[in-house]
């Protein structure tokens, strides 16, 4: 008695809870010895699409070995584990193999001998109808993923860092563990690159910064999904305002309309954004000059100088050019001897908060009113997932609500801004500390820590420290040269 063919196939994790690989290995051989067929060889496309045929390379060789007449049936499990071709005619090189070779087509339920037109009409129908049946079920899976997203829900996959997926509530929550090193380096990519930001903060590369800092990812860390070119709320907390996405993009852009130049810094102060020309406004750069004496020797010097030099309508006309030993000397010495007197900063500190605004009482109503919000659209949402409400129904009141959570957010945003960055803790942190030992990277960050900008004249500099150093509460020194 002439052989049959095993073949069997599997393409995603929802068939295989109806017939696994296995199951098909056990039931279609069983069928063979029931039948008295001695089975030739299993030909298996597990986790393979049978949307094509070059796609199933266990089904190829199945055809070639048709060809050579080398069995007389194929037992599968289901008529379409190879009829739901989108092209017509792979599924007719299949029947024409069959009718050429004589060979039938067996499931546990029926035989068709695709020489009879009436199997060979079923077998192409039921071809058909499984392809229709495929294609439909993809356009609803889209248009419920589409649905799901214009709703700003999570679809699914790792959460982005700084989140955490809740299965109870099959949504996204702020993970404590990693959101405020995201919200850090959200803070530092205003004025930092991201190479720079990862030498400051541990387990991120540049390039892990990078994508964290993409247009669209941070636009979701605002509690927003683009969704091609329209923007809509989604069901996720913020980590950050869209003021401050805003000045993200913002520095990002003027960082590379720089060119692709290298990012290593080869001085003190360049490269940080702080060293500016105090007449101009522009920044300052490190310059080296070699030259040679007449005993032919060759010496090198550094110094500091506006940058309009370069300029075709020429160079600011009161700048000078600063010995960088110099420059970089007296700033140093005036960093480390305010941070050695952490009493005089606490004065200063004492100074500047005193009448400032209770900005933390109207910060605590705005974050209860966008609590409140917040809740009132969850419950909305609730109510169109039961049922209960209809979307176009609630649409409108999804939409001022969404409305009022952008304005309170604006409000806080403003109150942040208004509030000092600095307090007790942050002199605390820099009082005692030194340049002395420390690598350049590290001295570069303890210089950005402690200054806000440096404006150079001729003969002076004035120094603005990122908190109060003044006994009026002023953040501003200033140093001779």
């Amino acid at each position: 008695m002439n052989p049959c063919a095993v073949y069997c196939r599997v393409s995603t994790e929802k068939q295989k809870e109806k017939h696994t690989i296995e199951s098909q290995k056990r039931i279609l051989p069983a069928l063979a010895d029931q039948n008295g067929w001695p089975v030739f060889r299993q030909y298996i496309d597990d986790g393979v699409s049978g949307e094509a045929l070059r796609y199933m390379p266990a089904l190829q060789r199945m055809l070639d070995d048709a060809e050579a007449d080398l069995f007389s049936r194929i037992l599968i499990i289901d008529i379409d584990r190879f009829t739901r071709f989108h092209r017509d005619s792979e599924r007719a090189l299949i029947v024409d193999i069959c009718l050429e070779h004589h060979i039938q087509v067996v499931t546990p339920d029926h035989t068709y001998d695709l020489g009879n037109r009436n199997d060979r009409l079923q077998f192409n129908i039921k071809g058909t109808v499984s392809l229709y049946e495929k294609e439909t079920i993809r356009e609803r899976c889209k248009r419920g993923i589409a649905e799901k997203r214009r709703q700003g829900r999570w679809l699914g996959g790792i959460p982005p860092a700084g989140y955490l997926y809740n299965r109870n509530t099959r949504r996204l929550e702020i993970d404590p563990a990693t959101a405020p090193t995201v919200q850090q380096i959200m803070a530092l990519a205003v004025d930092h690159s991201p190479r720079d930001i990862a030498r400051q903060i541990a387990g991120y590369t540049p390039r892990t910064i990078r994508r964290i800092l993409e247009p669209a990812r941070l636009t979701f860390y605002t509690g927003r999904i683009q969704l091609g070119g329209d923007i809509v709320a989604g069901q996720h907390p913020d980590l950050i305002t869209a003021d401050l996405m805003d000045s993200i993009l913002i520095a990002k852009k003027k960082r590379n309309a720089r060119g692709s130049r290298s990012t290593q810094a080869k001085h003190l102060l360049t490269g940080l954004g702080i060293l500016r020309c105090g007449y101009c406004g522009r920044s300052l750069k490190g310059w080296t000059d070699k030259k040679t004496r007449k005993n032919g020797r060759q010496y090198t010097r550094t110094y500091y100088r506006c940058t309009s030099i370069q300029d075709i309508a020429g160079p600011c006309s009161r700048s000078r050019m600063i010995p960088a030993g110099l420059l970089e000397t007296r700033i140093i010495t005036n960093i480390e001897t305010t941070l050695a007197h952490p009493d005089a900063l606490r004065d200063a500190l004492a100074a500047a908060l005193d009448g400032q605004p209770d900005t933390e009482k109207i910060k605590e109503k705005i974050k209860e009113k966008i609590k409140g919000e917040k809740t009132k659209k969850q419950r909305l949402i609730q109510a169109i997932e039961e049922g209960v409400l209809e979307f176009a129904d609630a649409k409108n009141r999804i939409q001022a609500i969404n409305a009022t959570l952008a304005a309170a957010q604006k409000q806080l945003a403003a109150q942040e801004n208004q509030a000092p960055a600095w307090n007790e803790t942050t002199i605390e942190q820099l009082a005692g500390e030194t340049f002395e030992g420390r690598p350049f990277h590290d001295a570069r960050n303890l210089l950005t820590a402690c200054i806000k900008k440096i404006s150079v004249y001729q003969s002076n500099a004035y120094l603005e420290y990122q908190f109060p150093v003044m006994s009026s509460g002023q953040t501003t020194k200033r140093l001779k040269f």
